[in-house]
């Protein structure tokens, strides 16, 4: 994960983000395409990613945000990270017609 919100940092070391909680979980939501992705670490809630300026959530017949499975971290000290993945996410019924340009993954 290359890019990682603050507010998400904050609410790991404060323990108010356990992943293992029942109730709590990752999603990952769809971005459209309308111009090069903008990243801004300081951005708190979904609203405010969805404010910056080319984000636009899909809307697209079929489409929701989906909870990620099988996440799985793992600790690489040899190239200073921490790894996280989870299972493939297979959107079936999505109607065409628009152009997916970047996904965001929020708890």
């Amino acid at each position: 994960m290359a890019n990682v919100y603050n507010i998400s940092k904050f609410n790991l070391c404060n323990g108010n983000l356990d992943l293992d909680a029942t109730g709590t979980d990752l999603r990952l939501l769809l971005l459209l395409s309308s111009g090069p992705p903008q990243f801004n670490a300081d951005d708190a809630t979904i609203q405010a990613v969805l404010a910056q300026t080319y984000h636009t959530e899909c809307t697209a017949s079929g489409y929701s945000r989906t909870a990620l499975t099988g996440e799985v971290t793992s600790n690489d000290t040899g190239n200073d990270r921490t790894d996280c993945s989870a299972n493939k996410v297979t959107f079936t019924s999505v109607a065409s017609g628009q152009t997916i340009g970047a996904a965001d993954q929020r708890w």
